[in-house]
């Protein structure tokens, strides 16, 4: 029984493996897409880790950006 158990976990992941492996083609499509239209890939990959932070978080990632800039005369 344990056996059986183990194969259709070990068939799960490998499906959702794909699956995962066929998203991330889908996404640097769109990448790709945008780049062709004038979008600056590495400032969108920052916005969309932006939206996933908690305000909290993104406002304190805020303020030390500024403090360090600052403090570097940027």
């Amino acid at each position: 029984m344990q056996v059986d158990q183990l194969r259709q976990v070990i068939d799960k992941i490998e499906v959702l493996e794909r699956e995962k492996a066929q998203v991330q083609d889908a996404i640097k499509e769109v990448f790709g897409e945008a780049k062709n239209s004038g979008f600056d890939v590495s400032i969108l990959k920052k916005i969309i880790r932006m939206r996933k932070m908690k305000p909290e978080a993104l406002e304190e990632e805020d303020l030390l950006i500024q403090t360090y800039r600052e403090a570097i005369g940027l």
